[in-house]
């Protein structure tokens, strides 16, 4: 893997344990790492911005957001004419908040909620829901099981890695949510 990692250097390994689900099962020729939170977990919004715009700049495709803000000051991301396939994790607070950058329309937003379906698409609000929070995440010795949509988001865009990889380049991107309707995609 060809990596560009911009980072501050501390403790904690959230961004981290985010690439280690993406690259798991995908051969990624080129993949951009640029770290935006601190050791708590927070961030800032110029910094989210300056990444995107970073992203931007150099022609990234795929971009997941393993981060949910629940207020903002911007009432959207300037993406329309991009070309760019957003994830976002909604925050882990299941009280009804609005999450940023997943409640932006240009953005994929990735959250769990209490149902009797396995994967829910809200095509309108451009939303993917599972029923299941927990995620495996490789680990140099152990394996490890994650709780969050932080963690979900970064396996929707594995999952969407692989299956832009593996499919024919003029299919929709509802072919993947078919993939994500049809396959457990927690196996």
């Amino acid at each position: 893997i060809k990596s560009k990692t911009v980072e501050l250097h501390h403790k904690n390994k959230h961004g981290t344990n985010i690439v280690k689900i993406i690259v798991r099962d995908n051969l990624i020729e080129q993949f951009i790492s640029i770290q935006i939170l601190d050791e708590n977990n927070k961030g800032q919004l110029n910094l989210l911005i300056e990444a995107i715009e970073y992203c931007i700049e150099n022609n990234v495709d795929v971009i997941n957001l393993s981060l949910g803000l629940v207020s903002i000051s911007c009432s959207r991301l300037d993406l329309l004419d991009k070309n760019i396939i957003i994830f976002a994790a909604e925050n882990n607070r299941q009280n009804n908040t609005t999450s940023y950058p997943a409640a932006f329309k240009e953005v994929y937003s990735v959250s769990y909620a209490e149902s009797n379906c396995s994967f829910i698409f809200r095509e309108e609000s451009k939303e993917i829901v599972f029923n299941r929070r927990t995620v495996y995440m490789p680990n140099k010795s152990e394996s490890k099981i994650v709780c969050g949509n932080s963690y979900l988001c970064p396996l929707v865009t594995a999952l969407y890695l692989s299956w832009k990889r593996d499919s024919l380049k003029n299919t929709s991107f509802n072919g993947f949510l078919s993939l994500l309707s049809k396959r457990h995609v927690f196996d």
